[in-house]
């Protein structure tokens, strides 16, 4: 009797809280899906949600540790995000995914100027778009790498806020099987920034002096937020 209860109770709370999400049943689902993944299964904790207005576009600038590092950056988001994806992921048995958050496939070259139109066209819809200006997991963990210019051009080519976010401990290692299926022996800790304020770079030519310039400033604010340089 009291599991059936039990069981009644927490049935009507997820149709409550469904409701009123405003997501389809099957978006809902999988952000709580991820989350659970995220949280007790690397252990995901955040100091504060990310701070994202409750609609119209942002973008999300973040350090590149793990091949689960999209599900880390959503554990602390109340929106659902949408994440610019290296193209060999895009396989099959994975294009529902990526059709249902609208990914957008990404050639890691840097040069890819059809994702770049796709990334401003999420933003335009009004999405919550994220970026790893890394874009590689060669040597994760151990340092932020070069990064692309990819987050800078949407940045400047659109109105949207950006902010910045640092994930810290999980599996930092490039290994995808290794991230996705083993439990993290280091919790996982990410660290969402305020709104960076671009008016210094508004208004000028924009260029690939000005891109890499706007690239090493969104760097600079990623690392600020590493636990380790605030503690």
């Amino acid at each position: 009797m009291w599991a059936f209860v039990t069981l009644a109770i927490l049935s009507a709370r997820l149709v409550y809280n469904w409701r009123r999400s405003g997501r389809s049943f099957g978006s809902f689902v999988g952000l709580g899906i991820v989350r659970l993944y995220a949280r007790f299964w690397h252990g995901c904790t955040f100091p504060a949600p990310a701070e994202l207005p409750a609609r119209g576009p942002a973008l999300i600038v973040v350090n590149h540790t793990s091949s689960p590092d999209g599900c880390f950056v959503q554990c602390g988001c109340r929106r659902g995000l949408t994440f610019l994806v290296a193209d060999e992921f895009f396989q099959p048995y994975f294009l529902w995914i990526w059709a249902t958050t609208a990914c957008v496939p990404v050639s890691r070259n840097g040069l890819d100027v059809r994702a770049a139109r796709e990334g401003l066209r999420r933003l335009r819809e009004g999405r919550v778009v994220v970026v790893f200006p890394e874009g590689t997991l060669s040597g994760a963990g151990i340092r932020l790498r070069t990064p692309k210019c990819g987050a800078a051009f949407l940045a400047l080519h659109s109105d949207a806020p950006v902010y910045p976010a640092f994930i810290s401990g999980g599996p930092q290692h490039p290994d995808v099987v290794r991230g996705w299926f083993l439990p993290s022996r280091k919790r996982v800790r990410i660290v969402y920034g305020q709104p960076l304020d671009l008016t210094p770079y508004r208004g000028r030519p924009i260029n690939r002096a000005l891109l890499e310039e706007v690239t090493a400033f969104f760097m600079r604010q990623v690392a600020a937020l590493d636990p380790r340089k605030r503690s």
